[in-house]
């Protein structure tokens, strides 16, 4: 269940995750999964053929990169995730 930081910063860069992790869905409240190229390591091949695909098919490309790489409502549940963790932290130091 623990997703990191660093997916989150290779899709602010621009760059194409490949990601191994998280069942294979990231922050389903906050991510869509689109943008990331998913690892299975039961099926590597297809991990491989999307990215020669990304990377020979300018079409592709662009139409992997165009989709909406967050919910709508990213900011406000990540908003209320860190509401709760300050109330979590707030309570812990306070008890």
């Amino acid at each position: 269940g623990y997703t990191t930081e660093k997916l989150f910063d290779a899709l602010k860069s621009g760059a194409i995750p490949i990601y191994w992790g998280s069942e294979g869905r990231p922050e389903r409240d906050v991510l869509t999964g689109n943008g990331i190229v998913f690892y299975d390591p039961s099926y590597p091949q297809k991990c491989l053929s999307i990215v020669k695909k990304i990377t020979s098919d300018v079409t592709f490309r662009q139409e992997f990169l165009s989709k909406p790489k967050t919910h709508p409502q990213a900011s406000q549940i990540i908003s209320e995730k860190l509401d709760k963790l300050r109330d979590l932290m707030n309570e812990i130091l306070t008890s």
